[in-house]
């Protein structure tokens, strides 16, 4: 195919996603501009995933494999696919059916990737308004990334296939962001486009829904920054630091704001003074300080009522 009519590839990585799964598959076959194929990689299912899969046949296409993660999963669709561009859908997200056909028209030959804005979908039932994330030309900087998290949903990410970017299978959280950081390199364009043509299913199911990953995200960012700390330009490495500083920061005051909330104000006033602390000798937003700030205040408000009441 030429670059006037591009081939798409559509990688799903899928766990016991049984659930869902009919939807999501079907979200793809409806698109106005069809795709070349759609490639359920199974990551060892226990449950029905690969034979609902199997049932629709072309251009659906299963493959089976052990157990592996979501990454591995993810590059095992790439490696596999057949078009020139690939998109990626976990196994619980929607399309619009306009999505394809509108990125599509959005290709040069500068672009390497384009993203679309999306909404989120809540449980039946749920007392919150359907809500859209529009991604910020802004935040498509490893700087941002480390610092505020992935500037676009990877169910909305369609790349061009001959990149050598890849998901980290040295670790099973942030996958997303690395693969953000790698994909990021200067020069890279991507494309927005500013309408929400992707769904994300919010159930209790999704990684991100899980309190006790966040150690282990915060982590992972952390690796990735001491493996790419000798192959950085100078000012990228210094602005990286500071954006990861931040990222700690803001990590600590969401600790914080948990411990005062089930009743532990003693320890979040001490997370609070360590923000404080640190952005004595690095560089901090106003934001953080005056939050900080604020927040060991108040609990050291707390901790005085609470003696109060005790003795």
């Amino acid at each position: 195919m030429n670059a006037v009519h591009p081939s798409v590839s559509v990688v799903i990585p899928c766990y016991n996603g049984v659930k869902y799964l009919r939807e999501t598959i079907d979200s793809v076959l409806v698109q106005t501009c069809p795709v070349h194929e759609i490639i359920l990689v199974d990551d060892g299912s226990t449950d029905d995933s690969a034979a609902i899969a199997e049932s629709y046949g072309p251009p659906v296409r299963v493959i089976r494999q052990p157990n592996q993660g979501e990454s591995v999963a993810r590059n095992r669709g790439i490696d596999e696919a057949q078009g020139n561009w690939v998109a990626f859908l976990d196994a619980d997200d929607l399309w619009k059916p306009e999505k394809i056909e509108r990125q599509l028209s959005r290709i040069t030959p500068n672009v390497s990737a384009i993203c679309t804005a999306n909404e989120n979908l809540w449980p039946a039932g749920a007392a919150v308004p359907v809500t859209w994330f529009h991604p910020r030309p802004e935040s498509f900087r490893r700087a941002w990334v480390l610092e505020f998290g992935a500037p676009c949903h990877i169910s909305s990410l369609l790349v061009r296939r001959e990149l050598a970017v890849r998901f980290p299978s040295w670790t099973q959280y942030a996958e997303d962001l690395v693969y953000f950081l790698d994909l990021l390199e200067e020069g890279r364009t991507i494309e927005v486009v500013d309408a929400p043509l992707m769904s994300y299913r919010f159930h209790g199911n999704n990684q991100t829904s899980k309190p006790e990953i966040g150690i282990q995200r915060e982590k992972t960012l952390q690796t990735w920054l001491q493996q790419h700390r000798g192959h950085l330009r100078s000012e990228e490495a210094a602005e990286l630091e500071i954006a990861m500083c931040r990222r700690n920061k803001y990590w600590l005051m969401s600790q914080a704001i948990t411990d005062r909330r089930f009743g532990s104000s003693g320890r979040g006033f001490v997370k609070y003074l360590r923000v404080l602390a640190s952005s004595l000798i690095s560089s901090s937003s106003r934001d953080i300080v005056k939050t900080a700030f604020k927040g060991a205040a108040g609990a050291i408000l707390e901790v005085s009522r609470l003696k109060k009441y005790t003795y």
